[in-house]
């Protein structure tokens, strides 16, 4: 790029006002022009600022460009000029509108502006009369003009010669009468023409060419090889026509990537999409690979290694061919497989989802194809948009996917009737949105998802808990929950605001509420369904995609959950725990008051299995809330108790009676939330 001479003028820039880039944002996100129509709104709403601006160039590149600032701002945690563009509040969510009016009027002007008169049909437009010059007048041919008499006779021509003959006037162009010559100006062609040469009558006619021998074999040579679609330079200025797979060997094997971005850990949930006629639908012996179906009964061949991976079958795979390769494919991305279902049932093909498992697949079974994917781009010449195509969410799984492996089936028919069924449930995953043809899914589907502005609210909160049960994850599973908690929130677009911990806390309480309902569950699933609802908010909540899978993305991912009230401990939830057992404590300290003078019973057995598993500190605290000695309550016979107990050398008695009494409280107890805000 050439650089600006120092002593030209610099050329006019657009000064960008909070106005303006609001206006942009919602006109990238809202709205779906076309760039030429999308310049033409912006550059008329604010005319006059650009005229004061010197009349700058407003081109699409420059919008572009503009708002791709949004994105940089967001991932580096500093909001400087679009900060106001991410506000949730009522007041920013009016201004929008007001916003997406005024573009629709600017629209409706836009289109009422008269467009140039058009030239009708029955009359036909004047015809430019041709131009005589000299350098066409050379071009002239020159016909003698025959002899006019009257006593000449009419012969008329054969049929054939009479055809051709009206054809050939036809494409004279011009015709021009004198006195003693016809002029006739051949008409003005694009078309080659052949040259022929006059033969005699005599002189014998050349023979037809034949192509040579090597012609016709190269062009029997490629039509025999239709798989020869990549030209590979061998040496300087020589080259040759490969197949994919001898393209790879000619240009040497792509370099590997590392074993944490080829294999990372995956803890959530897979998706499979299939139908009877997929490649590798799901059998008895679950998904297994079109080029090992035929091999059930033979023990499974061991993975591709670091050393060679198997490039050729990844660039198969990967490109969409008609072939058999040692692959299965999956997503950990639930709203792609979702829509991809939806946009197959929409096609006629009927399509299921399978949610696998990834904890019972081997890791060095598992491929990511993202990094595979930008390394073949170097050396394959993907066809049929496969190089578009970056595999964020896909895995590769090699050989097979276990029957064992795979949680639960769903079809498309299901979640239809689902979303009918629980109106919060058909209000957070808005099918009819999503299965959009032909619509990108970062580029145009989650704007206008973001855009509603959906929060995370408790029907919301009770929708998720009911994707979860609905997906076959209930609360034995919490990463999984939390997985689902976190793709849900990110892929459809829902808004987490900033809450103080106690609105967190009731949040969560929600979830595992819903979740837990109709079931008899442990106080432990209880808190554990809690954890990964926070868990899956902070996730959730991070501006990149695959979040655990890098370094540098997990340490956003956390800053901005702590931007939301969502710190990486569990400490709220300890607490509460701490609470509970603290509340035990007193309560036993109350029993014992009421008991008769001397009358120890299992109290000091469970005072001691208290403070085994709370701590001195903490049942000093618990002294100090239940201080009321009024009753002649003796701490002696504590002493007396320990050191019958320290005799005898058993502490079961104590442990069996805190058992038995949490049991009792659990049982007596109807009402779950009671006792799970001890």
């Amino acid at each position: 790029m050439a650089k600006a001479n120092p002593g030209e003028p610099r050329p006019a820039q657009i000064k960008w006002t909070e106005d303006m880039r609001l206006t942009l944002d919602v006109l990238m996100l809202d709205f779906n022009f076309d760039r030429d129509t999308a310049v033409a709104l912006f550059s008329g709403m604010f005319k006059d600022h650009l005229r004061k601006c010197n009349d700058p160039e407003v081109n699409w590149r420059k919008l572009h460009v503009q708002h791709k600032e949004k994105k940089r701002e967001a991932d580096a945690g500093r909001m400087r000029n679009w900060g106001f563009c991410m506000l949730t509040d009522e007041h920013a969510f009016a201004r929008r509108n007001a916003v997406k009016a005024k573009i629709s009027k600017a629209k409706r002007e836009l289109s009422t502006v008269d467009t140039p008169p058009t030239t009708s049909r029955t009359t036909p437009a004047a015809r430019p009369k041709p131009v005589t010059s000299a350098a066409n007048a050379s071009k002239k041919i020159t016909l003698p003009t025959p002899p006019s008499s009257a006593s000449t006779p009419r012969t008329s021509l054969p049929r054939n010669v009479r055809s051709t003959w009206k054809k050939r006037s036809a494409s004279i162009a011009s015709l021009t009468e004198s006195e003693d010559e016809l002029v006739v100006t051949p008409p003005r062609s694009n078309k080659a023409r052949k040259v022929v040469t006059a033969v005699s009558p005599n002189q014998p006619a050349d023979p037809p060419a034949t192509p040579g021998s090597r012609t016709q074999a190269l062009k029997t040579w490629r039509e025999s090889r239709t798989d020869a679609t990549e030209y590979v330079e061998i040496r300087p200025g020589k080259g040759a026509w490969l197949s994919m797979a001898r393209a790879i060997d000619a240009r040497g094997p792509p370099v590997c990537p590392h074993d944490d971005k080829a294999h990372p850990n995956v803890t959530g949930l897979m998706y499979r999409v299939y139908d009877e006629q997929s490649q590798s639908p799901l059998s008895p012996h679950g998904f297994v690979a079109g080029r090992h179906a035929l091999t059930l009964r033979l023990p499974a061949s061991p993975p591709p290694t670091k050393q060679s991976p198997a490039w050729i079958d990844m660039a198969l795979h990967l490109n969409r061919d008609k072939v058999h390769t040692p692959f299965v494919s999956c997503s950990i991305n639930l709203m792609w497989t979702l829509r991809l279902a939806l946009e197959e049932g929409q096609r006629g093909r009927e399509k299921k989802i399978s949610i696998i498992d990834s904890s019972r697949l081997e890791r060095k079974k598992v491929f990511w194809a993202r990094p595979f994917h930008a390394a073949l781009c170097k050396v394959v010449q993907f066809t049929k948009g496969a190089f578009y195509y970056h595999g964020k969410w896909e895995f590769m799984i090699y050989d097979r996917i276990p029957r064992n492996a795979v949680i639960k089936t769903v079809s498309v028919q299901d979640i239809y009737d689902l979303a009918s069924r629980l109106p919060d449930v058909g209000a957070t995953l808005r099918l009819n949105q999503i299965a959009k043809l032909n619509k990108g899914y970062l580029s145009q589907v989650l704007p206008a998802l973001k855009a509603q502005n959906m929060k995370l609210t408790a029907p919301v909160i009770k929708s998720i808990a009911r994707i979860a049960e609905f997906l076959g994850v209930g609360h034995t599973f919490p990463l999984f929950v939390s997985g689902i908690v976190s793709d849900v929130i990110s892929e459809w677009g829902i808004a987490v605001c900033r809450q103080t911990e106690q609105e967190w806390l009731a949040k969560a309480d929600i979830f595992a509420t819903t979740i837990c309902s109709g079931e008899t569950v442990r106080l432990k699933d209880f808190y554990l369904m809690k954890a990964a609802f926070r868990d899956g908010v902070r996730w959730g909540n991070a501006s990149d995609y695959n979040p655990r899978f890098e370094v540098a993305k997990t340490n956003r991912a956390v800053k901005k959950a702590g931007t939301v009230g969502l710190g990486g401990s569990m400490k709220p939830l300890t607490d509460e725990l701490d609470a509970a057992k603290l509340g035990l404590m007193v309560f036993e300290r109350e029993v014992q008051k009421s008991l008769p003078q001397g009358a120890g019973g299992s109290g000091s057995g469970v005072r001691r299995a208290l403070l085994e598993n709370v701590g001195d500190d903490e049942m000093d605290e618990a002294d100090d809330v239940a201080e009321n000695d009024d009753s002649g309550f003796d701490e002696s016979m504590f002493a007396d108790d320990r050191a019958a107990d320290d005799d005898d050398g058993d502490d079961d008695d104590g442990e069996d009676a805190l058992r038995q009494f949490r049991g009792e409280l659990m049982n007596d107890s109807d009402d779950k939330s009671s006792v799970y805000e001890l």
